[in-house]
């Protein structure tokens, strides 16, 4: 059995060393900017209540909450976006998003430094190459970063997106995308999900979570 020891048994009830003493405050919880579950409420994506942060707006497309699933946007139509505001710039986002079909005809991002339908950030994927790639839009879209890899339909895919001033460093599945400099649309501070298309069909992806934290 486990050996409690004298120090041990005083960390155990509060004391300090020889000195006694009260243990330190336990740390402040962690600052959240935006938090969306996703997977608790059912309903318009417009009315989802945020844990911390939003409302959701829909630029384009129904998009729904599920329980127990996640949000999507079914019959959606290329381009489509919904997003909220995280209140800052520079953060760390965190999503995971799950392409449905084992045909592997999705493409779904996040967008992120959004200021309007024609000027964000989008990391995107495809499943059909396994192209992921981030684009700045500024009236138009331009590649500025890409990575070759496996995109596995009906599981869930860990996105994280990290800006930080003119930087911005993406990972996928857990690679790295080369890291990017620019600072373009730096100081915009919405964020959210976007649609795509492969050959003319319809993404259906699912996002089932969105946390912006610092």
């Amino acid at each position: 059995m486990p050996v409690t020891t004298r120090g041990s048994l005083l960390s155990l009830m509060g004391c300090g060393g020889s000195g006694g003493g009260a243990s330190p405050p336990p740390p402040p919880p962690p600052t959240v900017y935006l938090q969306a579950d996703l997977q608790d409420q059912t309903g318009s994506l417009a009315t989802y209540t945020c844990q911390t942060g939003g409302p959701f707006t829909l630029d384009a497309g129904a998009w729904l909450t599920t329980i127990g699933l996640g949000a999507r946007d079914p019959g959606g139509a290329d381009g489509d976006t919904a997003h909220a505001d995280a209140g800052h710039g520079d953060y760390t986002m965190h999503t995971n998003i799950v392409c449905n079909n084992a045909a592997g005809d999705q493409v779904a991002g996040i967008i992120f430094r959004f200021t309007d339908t024609t000027h964000y950030w989008l990391l995107h994927a495809v499943c059909t190459t396994g192209l992921v790639t981030v684009f700045r839009n500024n009236g138009g879209f331009v590649s500025v970063a890409s990575i070759s890899t496996t995109v596995p339909p009906n599981t869930p895919v860990s996105v994280v997106v990290r800006c930080s001033g003119s930087t911005i460093d993406c990972t996928y599945n857990g690679i790295a995308l080369p890291t990017v400099t620019d600072s373009f649309n730096a100081s915009a501070t919405i964020v959210g999900l976007r649609l795509g298309f492969v050959s003319g069909i319809a993404a259906h992806a699912v996002w089932d979570h969105l946390l912006v934290i610092p």
